[in-house]
């Protein structure tokens, strides 16, 4: 298992001194890429492969939320490599040794010489070790939406939003379909999350959310002005 500490800083939280779901993500991205960098397998290595790993799925369960001037453990390890795929746990312990999240995710190994997802080489994984899974109800990767869904504000994709592969940070998806739902319903926790990410979107496009208001989650489609669906994003479990 690969760890750091955080202290939980202002620059984290939102309006009620609580860190929001999409920080928690930023947390577990940095997490994921220190624990590459220090194995030397980082952003210069897979540059010069021609390679970058690419998120395909999210699932996070609560039980609290941090709030400011907590010091945290965040942890990350793979647990299984399969064809392109790649498979990694996160968790966060809290000051008091409480494991307070607890993470599953989904990532492909893609060439970007070629365009398409690649089968993972022994040179890509040979210096993790894999370590066992976290004990968790692991929900299925996609998604699907039901009910009737309203539209929320159209966004214009601007340099902000983007990560160092051109695209839209993984995080800012769960933030833009977040905004959306309290646009209507005010400030609001869900203890659980799912994101299925299915297409990437890139500078100058714009993003409709549609929120689905169901019984049991809150489900949000990002999609383009064309109605193709870039990601989803499930919600439950209000706190």
């Amino acid at each position: 298992m690969y760890q750091y500490q955080k202290r939980v800083t202002y620059s984290d939280i939102d309006g009620n001194k609580k860190v929001p779901m999409d920080q928690l993500l930023n947390f577990f991205q940095d997490c994921s890429t220190f624990h590459s960098e220090e194995l030397k397998i980082g952003m210069d290595y897979l540059q010069q492969r021609k390679r970058v790993w690419i998120m395909t799925a999210w699932q996070v369960e609560l039980t609290r939320y941090p709030e400011f001037g907590e010091t945290l453990i965040i942890g990350t390890w793979p647990y299984d490599f399969k064809g392109m795929y790649g498979y990694r746990n996160f968790d966060i312990v809290d000051q008091y040794g409480q494991r307070i999240a607890k993470v599953n995710s989904l990532w492909v190994n893609y060439d970007l010489a070629q365009h398409c997802p690649t089968k993972i080489e022994e040179c890509d994984r040979a210096s993790y070790v894999i370590e066992p899974k976290l004990e968790m109800d692991y929900a299925p990767r996609k998604i699907k939406v039901s009910g009737e869904y309203q539209e929320g504000t159209p966004i214009l994709i601007q340099y902000h939003h983007l990560d160092s592969n051109g695209h839209v940070n993984n995080a800012k998806y769960p933030q833009i379909a977040l905004d959306a739902v309290q646009a209507i319903q005010g400030y609001c926790y869900p203890l659980q999350m799912r994101v299925d990410y299915r297409k990437e979107t890139k500078l100058g496009e714009t993003v409709i959310p549609r929120i689905y208001l169901n019984d049991e989650c809150v489900q949000v489609e990002i999609v383009d002005s064309e109605g193709t669906t870039h990601v989803i994003v499930e919600f439950s479990c209000f706190s």
